[in-house]
């Protein structure tokens, strides 16, 4: 019998909520102090780096959880294509990308607020 005191509402944002957290968190914990090479480094040609998974983790993370509150993700809402400049659509997310597409991907600084342009990308920032 399910617990009167939590609705599956409830328990369906706490393990969202949960799995969610773990990407900002994981994801900063593993990237923190590599630098751009190794960032960018792919085993082979056919592998995907650091630096596109956890673009990528991001963007359907973005996606997800836009469509579940019925609203635009914030990659597309707050420019954020735009402040990447990547060489993709401005809605990918990095679902059915190639190889080439993957080697495409660039890191560049001065991601955080006008006039910060010395600052590198900071993947918990909000």
């Amino acid at each position: 019998m399910a617990d009167p005191k939590h609705s599956d509402t409830d328990l369906a944002l706490a393990l969202l909520t949960d799995g969610f957290q773990r990407l900002d968190e994981g994801a900063a914990a593993v990237v923190d102090g590599l630098s751009t090479a190794e960032l960018l480094w792919r085993p082979d040609a056919d592998a995907n780096h650091l630096a596109w998974l956890v673009w990528h983790l991001a963007r359907q993370q973005d996606e997800q959880l836009a469509a579940l509150g019925d609203i635009a993700s914030a990659w597309t809402a707050q420019e954020w294509s735009g402040r990447f400049a990547l060489p993709y659509p401005k809605h990918a997310s990095g679902y059915g990308m190639s190889s080439g597409d993957v080697g495409a991907f660039r890191l560049r600084c001065g991601l955080g607020p006008a006039g910060d342009r010395g600052s590198p990308p900071h993947l918990g920032a909000r």
